[in-house]
């Protein structure tokens, strides 16, 4: 019951497999409802690349490659402007999940605004 009030801001992320180059492909499961709100759109079904909220795509895939080949868990801090011109601070912790208990297969986000 205690983390019923955050899922709001939870992002399930899948790992679908590596690019040519090695670097995951990451792909939106679910979104909490601040998240879509945040966005401005539901991300789900799409990959990060096509749908991050960040500064850039290629941050949002360094930070999951950092939780991927580590295994462990990353925080983070982000200050930016969204496509909406508004400015955003927020702190996430990433989280990996594994299936065999040895590769990561999927990254739980958690966002919580900065004030």
């Amino acid at each position: 019951m205690a983390i019923r009030k955050h899922l709001p801001s939870v992002l399930l992320v899948d790992i679908e497999g590596l690019t040519n180059d090695g670097t995951g492909i990451y792909r939106y499961r679910l979104a909490g409802e601040r998240e879509i709100q945040a966005r401005g759109v539901n991300p789900k079904g799409r990959l990060v690349t096509e749908a991050y909220y960040g500064p850039a795509a290629d941050v949002s895939i360094a930070n999951f490659e950092t939780v991927r080949t580590t295994c462990a868990p990353h925080f983070i801090v982000l200050e930016f402007v969204n496509d909406r011109g508004l400015r955003v601070n927020e702190e996430s912790v990433l989280l990996p999940f594994s299936e065999d208990g040895q590769t990561v297969s999927q990254i739980l986000v958690f966002s919580e605004e900065r004030r």
